[in-house]
C-alpha cells in the first residue's frame, strides 16, 4: 500500500507505523468521499492538538505524496490553521497545487502580535485568491471578536504597505481584503 503522507524525518512518538497507517486510511477514504461529494477537505496542518498531535507530524510538506495522488488533484484541499508555524510551506503549497487553499483558523488568535509579518509571508508566496480568513474561536466566545479586530488591523496594515510600497493600487488592496476575508471562502464553500 502507498503511503499518502510521507514520514517524518523526526521521530515522533506520536505517529507509530500502525498509527501512520490508520491516519492513510482515513485521508484516503475522505479525499474519495470529498471527491465524490464535491466539496472541498479540510486537513489539521500545524499546531493545534497538542500534546496529542506532535508538531513534527503537522507540516503541510509532508502531504507532499498526497497532493501527487490523481484523486487528490480532483478535490480542494484546505491547509487549516494555515500550517502554523509552517507558513512559509503551506504558502508553497498552495502556489505549486491549483488544488491547495490555505485556511488562517485559530492561527490568528494564537500570533497575535505576529500577525502583520505572517500575512506578509503568506502573500508573499500564496495567491491571494487561495488564503482564507478563519477565527477558529475554539475556547471562548471572545475569541471571535478579538480574531476579527485584530485580522482587521493587520490586514489594513499589509494592504497598507502594499500600496505605499510595492505598487498595489488602492481598489485592489481593497479587493484583496474582500476575498481573503469573505470571497475566498464563500467561492470554495459555495456559500
Amino acid at each position: 500500500m502507498i503511503s499518502l503522507v510521507r514520514k517524518s524525518k523526526k521521530p515522533s512518538a506520536v505517529l507509530s507505523e500502525r498509527n501512520k497507517s490508520v491516519y492513510d486510511s482515513f485521508l484516503r477514504v475522505g479525499v474519495e468521499e470529498a471527491r465524490r461529494l464535491g466539496v472541498p477537505f479540510q486537513i489539521h496542518t500545524g499546531m493545534g492538538d497538542s500534546p496529542s498531535m506532535g508538531l513534527v507530524i503537522a507540516d503541510p510538506s509532508l502531504l507532499y505524496d498526497l497532493l501527487q495522488n490523481s484523486v487528490a488533484r480532483e478535490v480542494s484541499i484546505v491547509l487549516t490553521h494555515g500550517g502554523y508555524p509552517y507558513m512559509e510551506e503551506a504558502a508553497f503549497l498552495a502556489n505549486a497545487y491549483p488544488n491547495v487553499y490555505i485556511d488562517l483558523s485559530e492561527t490568528i488568535p494564537i500570533v497575535s502580535v505576529g500577525l502583520r509579518s505572517r500575512l506578509l509571508s503568506l502573500f508573499e508566496m500564496a495567491p491571494t485568491t487561495k488564503i482564507m480568513y478563519g477565527s477558529d474561536g475554539f475556547n471562548i466566545p471572545e475569541l471571535y471578536w478579538f480574531s476579527a479586530v485584530y485580522t482587521k488591523r493587520a490586514l489594513a496594515s499589509v494592504l497598507g504597505e502594499l500600496v505605499r510600497h510595492e505598487g498595489f493600487g488602492e481598489e485592489d488592496a481593497i479587493g484583496i481584503g474582500k476575498i481573503f476575508l469573505a470571497g475566498n471562502a464563500r467561492r470554495l464553500y459555495r456559500l
